[in-house]
């Protein structure tokens, strides 16, 4: 495991990004890897989608205290407990098939209605935000990354060779 940001360096985070620092930027003033930023503030951000290091301490700390949970002590918690608990170890890092799930759901539920301007893309992201626990950037640059969301006029892209009318 690499090396954990401490509560200054959440700080300086913050103090970067009001100044309209990028995730590279920021990644080589506190010697760090770029992930390590990109992770830290999708992890971390409040309801409001704003990186707070107040927050993503808390959040830290809470995340340690999960870890030391054993599964069979979870096995033992009421279902509705249990779930919750299940939901955060699930979704606390973007596996494959995490990834996979938020790029199937956005082509096929929201696609749909997308295209027929039922919705904008910027309320599809926010829903999937919303459902899969991230930051609406979060997901705006996975799309952008899987080339499933280009721009405005091109939305809903079902491979990166296709030209959308």
């Amino acid at each position: 495991m690499g090396k954990q940001l401490n509560s200054k360096q959440r700080q300086e985070i913050a103090n970067f990004l009001q100044k309209g620092k990028n995730f590279r930027e920021i990644a080589e003033a506190l010697k760090v890897d770029r992930t390590t930023i990109l992770r830290e503030i999708n992890r971390n951000a409040g309801e409001d989608g704003m990186y707070d290091p107040k927050l993503a301490d808390l959040k830290t700390r809470k995340r340690r205290q999960l870890k030391h949970v054993s599964p069979v002590a979870v096995a033992q918690l009421p279902p509705n407990v249990r779930a919750e608990v299940e939901k955060v170890w699930a979704f606390e890092t973007p596996t494959v098939k995490r990834r996979q799930l938020i790029v199937d759901k956005y082509i096929k539920e929201y696609g749909p209605v997308i295209e027929k301007r039922l919705i904008s893309p910027r309320a599809a992201m926010c829903a999937l935000a919303n459902e899969f626990y991230m930051s609406d950037s979060a997901i705006y640059y996975l799309l952008k990354r899987e080339g499933i969301y280009r721009d405005a006029a091109h939305p809903v892209c079902l491979s990166s060779s296709t030209e959308q009318p």
